[in-house]
C-alpha cells in the first residue's frame, strides 16, 4: 500500500498525542514502511522530476505570466526618434490634459496658434511674483519701536466711509515729546502684525465692496463665497485651489495699491476719529503692508501653479463635477496676470518681470483651451449634491454660478472690440470659439421654446374650443 504521507529525506512523522516512548513505538509499528518504499521504487525518475517542476512552476505564477507580460507589451514604433524626443522634452500643454499624441515642435492641436504650442510647466514658466525684485518693506527696525502707539482703522477708500476697514497698529520710532506717527519714524510692531487671514478677510471684503465689469464682479462673488468658509468647506470639490486663488487675489489687491501724492490715487488710508477724516497711511508702514502681502503671493502662486500641473496628471485627472471649479479659477488667474501686465509699477514692469508675465499669461490661455474647446466641456454645470453643503448655501452658489454663466456672453463681445494685446489673445483663441458656440446654442433654446410655446398655444385654443363645446 502506497502512503499517503509525503514523505522524504529528513521527515519526521507527526505523532498524534505526546506520549512516552512505548506509544511512539506503536505508532511506527502501524506504518508499513516496505509498502511504500516499494512504491517510491516502482515509480520512475522522470516522473518524479515532472512533478516536482510542475509543482515549482505552479508555486510562482506570477514569474511566468510576467514573462508573457513583458513579451505581450513590447510593440514596435513607426518613428522611435521621434518619440523618444517627445518623451524627452514632454507633450504641450493641449495634448497632455487631453490624452492625445504630441508631435514634434508645433503639434496638431496647435497649428492653428502655433504660440500655445507649450511643451513646459506652469511652475516651470513661472512663478511671476517672486522674480518682483520689491525690497519695500524689508528693512525695518522693530526692535527700534520706543514712540507712540496709534490704532488706526485703515481702508482702501479716502472718501467713502462706508468702505471695509482694518484695525491696525502703528508705533513711532522717537519716544520724545510724544511724537506721532508720521510718514518716515514709525512701523508696525511685531506683537501687531496683521495675519494672513485678516489681510485676506479686509482686502476680499472690498473687492466686493467695488463696481466692476458684471462678468469679473459675478467671478469674484463666486470665489470669496465659495472659499470664504474656512475649515468648514475643506471637504468641497477644489477648495484648496478656490482658497489660494482667494488668497491670491486679496494679496494682490494690497500689493498693487501705491503710495502717491496724486489725487484719486490707488492707495490705503487711515481714517483720524478726532479730526473725522482720512489721510494717507505713513509710507513705511505702507510699504510693510505690500511686503507681507508679497510674501503671500510668492508662496500662493507657487502651490497654485503646482496643483495645476498636477491635474495634467492622470493619477489626479480633473472630476466632471471639479470642471465648473477649475473653470473660475482659470478665468480669475487671467485676471489676475492681465491686471499686472497693464500696470505702472516699476518693479513690474522690468524686462525680467515682463517675460515671466507674458509667458506664464500665455500659457495659461493654452492651459483653459487644453480643458474647455468642445460643445460638452463648455456645457458647465455646478453640482455640489455630494457635499455636505447646507441647501440654502448650495442654492446660494448655484445662482452665482448661473450669474457667471450668464454674463460672460456680453463680456466676450466687449473683448471682441478690445484693442489691448492681451485681450486680444483671449478673444482670438477663447472668446471667438466659445461665443460661436454659446450664440448657436442659444439660437437652438430660442427656436425650441418657440415651436413649445405654438404647440402649447394651439393645445389651449383645442382646449378651450371643447370646453364651449
Amino acid at each position: 500500500m502506497a502512503s499517503p504521507l509525503p514523505m522524504g529525506p529528513g521527515f519526521v512523522p507527526h505523532m498524534p498525542f505526546s506520549a512516552g516512548d512505548n506509544e511512539c513505538e506503536k505508532y511506527f509499528d502501524l506504518f508499513d514502511f516496505g509498502a511504500w518504499e516499494r512504491d517510491q521504487a516502482s515509480t520512475p525518475k522522470h516522473s518524479r522530476k515532472s512533478s516536482s517542476s510542475s509543482k515549482s512552476s505552479s508555486s510562482s505564477p506570477s514569474s511566468s505570466s510576467s514573462g508573457l507580460s513583458s513579451k505581450s507589451k513590447k510593440r514596435n514604433l513607426q518613428h522611435p526618434e521621434q518619440t523618444a524626443e517627445v518623451r524627452e522634452n514632454g507633450a504641450c500643454i493641449k495634448c497632455r490634459i487631453r490624452r492625445v499624441r504630441c508631435d514634434l515642435r508645433v503639434c496638431a492641436q496647435c497649428k492653428k496658434f502655433e504660440y500655445l504650442c507649450i511643451h513646459e510647466q506652469l511652475s516651470t514658466i513661472g512663478p511671476v511674483f517672486i522674480n518682483i525684485h520689491d525690497k519695500a518693506g524689508e528693512r525695518v527696525r522693530r526692535d527700534d519701536l520706543t514712540g507712540r502707539s496709534v490704532h488706526a482703522l485703515v481702508t482702501f477708500s479716502e472718501t467713502d466711509a462706508s468702505a471695509p476697514r482694518m484695525r491696525l497698529t502703528i508705533q513711532a520710532y522717537d519716544p520724545e515729546k510724544g511724537s506721532r506717527p508720521n510718514a518716515s519714524n514709525c512701523a508696525i510692531p511685531r506683537e501687531h502684525i496683521p495675519t494672513w487671514d485678516s489681510l485676506v478677510q479686509w482686502a476680499g471684503e472690498q473687492i466686493l465692496f467695488e463696481d466692476k465689469t458684471p462678468f469679473l464682479k459675478a467671478v469674484e462673488t463666486f470665489i470669496m463665497t465659495y472659499s470664504g468658509r474656512g475649515n468648514e468647506g475643506s471637504q468641497l470639490p477644489k477648495f484648496g485651489l478656490v482658497n489660494r486663488v482667494r488668497q491670491l487675489t486679496c494679496m494682490f489687491k494690497i500689493w498693487m495699491t501705491q503710495h502717491s501724492s496724486s489725487g484719486h490715487s490707488n492707495g490705503i488710508y487711515y481714517y483720524r476719529p478726532p479730526k473725522n477724516d482720512t489721510v494717507r497711511l505713513p509710507f513705511a508702514v505702507h510699504e510693510e503692508l505690500r511686503h507681507i502681502a508679497k510674501k503671500a503671493m510668492e508662496s500662493l502662486e507657487r502651490d497654485i501653479l503646482s496643483e495645476l500641473d498636477a491635474c495634467m496628471t492622470q493619477s489626479k485627472a480633473v472630476q466632471p463635477f471639479e470642471k465648473p471649479l477649475l473653470w473660475v479659477c482659470l478665468w480669475q488667474l487671467l485676471f489676475v496676470y492681465r491686471q499686472l501686465l497693464g500696470s505702472n509699477l516699476p518693479h513690474a514692469g522690468s524686462h525680467r518681470c515682463r517675460e515671466v508675465t507674458r509667458r506664464l499669461y500665455t500659457a495659461l490661455v493654452a492651459y483653459y483651451t487644453g480643458f474647455f474647446h468642445t460643445p460638452k466641456s463648455l456645457n458647465l454645470e455646478l453640482d455640489l449634491s455630494r457635499t455636505r453643503m447646507p441647501q440654502d448655501l448650495r442654492h446660494r452658489m448655484a445662482v452665482l454660478f448661473q450669474n457667471i454663466l450668464d454674463t460672460r456672453v456680453g463680456f466676450y463681445q466687449v473683448m471682441q472690440g478690445s484693442k489691448n494685446e492681451f485681450d486680444t489673445l483671449i478673444s482670438s483663441t477663447i472668446v471667438e470659439n466659445e461665443l460661436k458656440k454659446l450664440l448657436k446654442r442659444r439660437s437652438r433654446k430660442s427656436k425650441s421654446s418657440r415651436s413649445t410655446k405654438s404647440s402649447d398655444s394651439r393645445d389651449d385654443y383645442d382646449d378651450d374650443d371643447e370646453e364651449d363645446y
